[in-house]
């Protein structure tokens, strides 16, 4: 289980064939089957579920010779978010969408670094939605109290292209140096343990100009 959503991903249409129809119905009824073995245990009470495998961070450290990344995106009130209105803190960006759990949860876990951390670090989120999202992306930002800015991506983002290439896997994680520097990125779910050590190891790094 690696909580990981790729925004934009289509289904296929299926056909309204007969054979269609009869595998339509054989899925639903085992997965009927499994819902009930769930309820009842199905005999055992011994199975114990797998702790899900961490995920692999992508990229922990960029060149010494790392560009500067250039974007701009406004947050909710219309307000600025830029490569240069964070410039002079490290900055942690986060990758999420107001549908989905894993995304909340990375939210709230950048909600209390930047509680911990501030002014230490900047922080802001992009939800990888459309902008006529933007009223879920408000009451998302309300119920959660957060503290940080919360940005509509633009369709390149969204795409995984634009200033963030391929971030467009939900949710996900990007540290900036305070020079608007890629150092570290992760794909998946990040804990607040692990988005300080990350911190830490980007204020630690020694990189060239």
């Amino acid at each position: 289980m690696t909580f990981v959503h790729e925004v934009g991903a289509r289904a296929r249409p299926m056909s309204a064939g007969a054979s269609d129809v009869g595998t339509a119905l054989t899925i639903l009824s085992v997965a009927c089957v499994s819902i009930a073995c769930g309820l009842v245990g199905c005999g055992s009470s011994e199975a114990t579920p797998q702790a899900p495998k961490p995920l692999p961070t992508v990229q922990a450290t960029a060149p010494d010779d790392a560009k500067r990344v250039s974007f701009s995106f406004a947050d909710l009130a219309g307000k600025e978010v830029s490569t240069d209105s964070m410039h002079g803190r490290i900055t942690v960006v986060a990758f999420i969408a107001t549908y989905d759990a894993a995304s909340q949860a990375e939210t709230r876990f950048l909600l209390e670094v930047s509680r911990d951390h501030t002014p230490r670090i900047n922080a802001f989120a992009l939800v990888l939605e459309s902008a006529e999202n933007q009223p879920l992306a408000d009451a998302f930002a309300n119920a959660l109290h957060l503290n940080y800015p919360l940005c509509m991506a633009d369709e390149a983002t969204i795409r995984g292209e634009g200033p963030f290439a391929g971030m467009n896997q939900i949710p996900s994680v990007i540290i900036l140096d305070k020079d608007g520097r890629e150092r570290w990125r992760r794909v998946g779910l990040v804990q607040k343990a692990e988005l300080e050590e990350a911190i830490r190891g980007v204020e630690g790094a020694k990189h060239g100009p």
